[in-house]
């Protein structure tokens, strides 16, 4: 047996024998308890008997008495009965007293009160009873104290059994648990050491005895149907582990020959972009042989529809990048603020004449650790997003800093169309564009800003109403990590369906732009 399954095993040995152990123990303990309240209960009952059939026939003999036999008599009884009595007046006087310590006219009256019951004298604990004289002295009563102590001796001699029948079935039970644990400890670490084996990575040439993916079963108790249904899981494993890796092997097949794709249709495609654009860039720069209004025109739509290629080139390229893990940020300290303020600048040759207000937010000195280059391509995405999605009204980038975690938090408002409940699942995925009413572009601005945030260890959450406008709000580790993280960096990421959720600790129902 191997030390692994050896160690696994043992602690089957004392646990079971231990739980036995605690169950018997502790249903002792309630049976004392229980019989222990039995006991006490019985013994107060008998006091109060006492109490009351003294106190009835005390009361029955004092009408025919007079006042100094009364007290004679009453005198007389207590030291035979062994108890207290006292003779009072409805009112709670003591005409008689024959108490060790003598009682107040208010604790009387409470006594006189209450009839019977348990209260504590100078005999200890007691049970009272008060019983009225007959007529024509009605108006007095007479009150019998009986001891009821506590029967402390009973008590320990029946605990004292019980403890020692406790002891012997214990030591059977034990004995017997550990037999059966033992016993069933040798399976299990028996079909422990065969999971094992089957798990140990062998070469194609090797052979073992039995067949790989089979335990041998080695008795037909509980174990046994454990192992059997064990082996008919490992072999159904086995199936899907192959039918797996078959299918892991096939998609990352595809997965390479698509990122090899895109790259190689992005390349192609730049060669000749770059070449409209240049020549579109003399034909409007051309000073000595100018074009007319008309030419001037056409070419500045050629330029301007052959920059918005350019960026869907440049963004399948990121995202091919970032796929096949080639992406790597060169970080620095970066002034968010100032960097805001770049934005801007160039988003108002985009606006133009709209009635759209550009505003910042913040104070200036609110520093980043992350890429100047990628963190500017984030911002200019949703920048270009929430203009295309505002026809009049503010965009602003606000700036700020969490005090408890020193991140810096960029927030990018716009008050545009809002996103509807819809399209949330669907807002951080590549190439989709749920809720645009005109779709422009191929849908990857959003899914390469969340993957560029989560690149540099941020987070990014989106809050949105319906006709009301969208906020995109981004936390970045400040540059008081500096130190610690190193300029060039490659950070894994998730591309699963709810990487979009995990990312952003809110997201408020919002529409995909």
């Amino acid at each position: 047996m191997s030390a692994n399954a050896t160690s696994r095993g043992w602690p089957l040995l004392p646990l079971t024998p231990g739980i036995v152990a605690s169950i018997g123990i502790l249903i002792a303990v309630l049976i004392s308890l229980i019989a222990a309240r039995q006991l006490q209960h019985t013994s107060d009952e008998a006091s109060a008997l006492r109490s009351r059939a003294l106190a009835g026939a005390l009361a029955a003999r004092m009408r025919s008495m007079g006042p100094e036999e009364r007290d004679m008599f009453l005198s007389l009884a207590a030291r035979r009965s062994g108890t207290e009595l006292i003779l009072v007046d409805k009112g709670g006087v003591v005409l008689s007293d024959h108490m060790l310590k003598p009682l107040s006219r208010a604790r009387v009256q409470s006594l006189l009160r209450r009839a019977e019951g348990l209260s504590f004298t100078a005999l200890g604990r007691v049970k009272f009873a008060a019983s009225s004289v007959n007529p024509p002295l009605q108006h007095l009563a007479v009150l019998v104290f009986a001891s009821a102590p506590q029967p402390v001796g009973q008590t320990f001699s029946m605990v004292r059994v019980i403890v020692i029948l406790t002891l012997l079935l214990l030591g059977l039970a034990v004995g017997v648990a550990i037999a059966s644990t033992r016993a069933a400890r040798e399976d299990v670490a028996f079909v422990i050491e065969g999971i094992s084996e089957m798990a140990t990575p062998r070469t194609l040439d090797e052979t073992m005895e039995p067949p790989r993916g089979t335990v041998p079963i080695r008795s037909f108790d509980q174990v046994g149907l454990l192992t059997a249904s064990l082996n008919t899981l490992m072999g159904r494993f086995g199936e899907a582990e192959s039918r797996y890796r078959r299918d892991l092997t096939r998609a990352a097949d595809l997965d390479r020959e698509r990122s090899r794709f895109l790259a190689d249709l992005s390349h192609e495609l730049r060669t000749p972009l770059n070449a409209i654009l240049g020549f579109a860039h003399l034909l409007e720069s051309d000073a000595e042989d100018p074009l007319d209004e008309d030419s001037l025109e056409s070419v500045s739509v050629i330029r301007t529809s052959g920059e918005h290629l350019r960026c869907l080139v440049d963004d399948i390229l990121d995202l091919s990048a970032m796929e096949s893990g080639q992406l790597h940020l060169t970080r620095a300290v970066v002034d968010v603020r100032t960097l805001s303020d770049d934005v801007l600048r160039e988003a108002s040759a985009i606006v133009g004449e709209r009635s759209i207000e550009l505003q910042a937010h913040g104070a200036e000195g609110i520093l980043a650790w992350a890429d100047p280059r990628r963190l500017r391509q984030v911002l200019t995405n949703l920048v270009s997003n929430a203009i295309d999605a505002t026809v009049q009204g503010v965009i602003s980038i606000s700036v700020s800093e969490d005090s408890a975690t020193r991140h810096a938090i960029i927030v990018v408002r716009d008050s545009g169309r809002g996103i509807p409940p819809d399209s949330l699942g669907a807002i951080f995925e590549a190439y989709h564009q749920g809720g645009k009413p005109k779709p422009r572009g191929v849908g990857l601005g959003l899914a390469i800003a969340r993957r560029l945030v989560l690149l540099h260890g941020g987070q990014i959450e989106v809050t949105s109403e319906v006709d009301e406008g969208t906020s995109f709000t981004i936390h970045l580790p400040d540059d008081s990590h500096a130190g610690s993280l190193p300029r060039d960096s490659l950070v894994p990421w998730s591309d699963s369906p709810n990487a979009a959720v995990d990312a952003a600790s809110t997201i408020t129902i919002g529409e995909k732009r």
